[in-house]
């Protein structure tokens, strides 16, 4: 519990230093924007009766395709294009791990185990 203490306070002090640095209207609209798409995405998950437990393979195959284009884009720029691309393409893929983790705290784990609610395997539930 104190290491979850001392991260929470340094990542805390992290995003307010790093916030300071932009106005605050751009900060009040990228944090009412991402209040919004987790609402709502959420909701659609606890209320869609899609069973989403079979997206895990794919949002981990699209994880490492942007992670590795990520890097690569950062070491051989391409172009303005691919950086757009990357950048909506990570933020579908998150949107869609938002679906699927709150799927599967819903579905698989009780209210107590939402650290690992995105692990999909049969011996999580007998923890």
């Amino acid at each position: 519990m104190l290491l979850l203490l001392v991260f929470t306070l340094l990542e805390s002090y992290t995003v307010g230093v790093i916030c300071s640095m932009y106005e605050t209207a751009s900060v009040v609209i990228a944090a009412s924007l991402t209040m919004a798409v987790t609402t709502t995405l959420s909701i659609y998950a606890l209320t869609a009766k899609k069973d989403f437990s079979n997206w895990g393979a794919g949002l981990y195959s699209g994880l490492c395709c942007v992670i590795v284009g990520s890097i690569l884009h950062l070491f051989i720029p391409f172009s303005s294009a691919l950086n757009a691309l990357i950048s909506v393409g990570g933020a579908v893929l998150f949107s869609c791990f938002i679906i699927y983790d709150t799927d599967q705290i819903q579905r698989r784990m009780s209210p107590d185990d939402y650290i690992i609610g995105n692990q999909t395997s049969p011996n999580y539930n007998r923890l």
